[in-house]
């Protein structure tokens, strides 16, 4: 995103998804660029629903593993992404309907 998103008033990421019922990830990057922070979550499958993700659920991670880094900045957002997680064999489907935040 440019410029960055400062999302730090918000509880976190709100997902209204549909799926084929495998993990899928949320990758968000940051200027932080040894680290990519990632959750993941899992819908059920052909039904709309909507995935809740707090910033605390997302983890540093390098190439798909967990590192040392500090914690997710929400008041940096500069770039979102969807990716089915890793050792998933097979055709998969993800609709998206929407992506916000949201607050508790």
């Amino acid at each position: 995103f440019a410029p960055p998103r400062n999302l730090r008033v918000y509880d976190g990421l709100q997902l209204r998804v549909r799926s084929d019922g495998k993990r899928y990830g949320v990758y968000l990057r940051t200027a932080q660029l040894s680290a990519v922070y990632q959750a993941t979550f899992v819908a059920p499958r052909d039904e709309w629903r909507e995935v809740r993700l707090r910033w605390s659920d997302f983890v540093p991670t390098r190439f798909g593993r967990q590192v040392q880094a500090d914690a997710l900045d929400p008041s940096d957002i500069r770039a979102l992404s969807l990716l089915i997680e890793f050792k998933q064999e097979g055709p998969f489907a993800l609709e998206v309907k929407h992506i916000g935040v949201y607050e508790e």
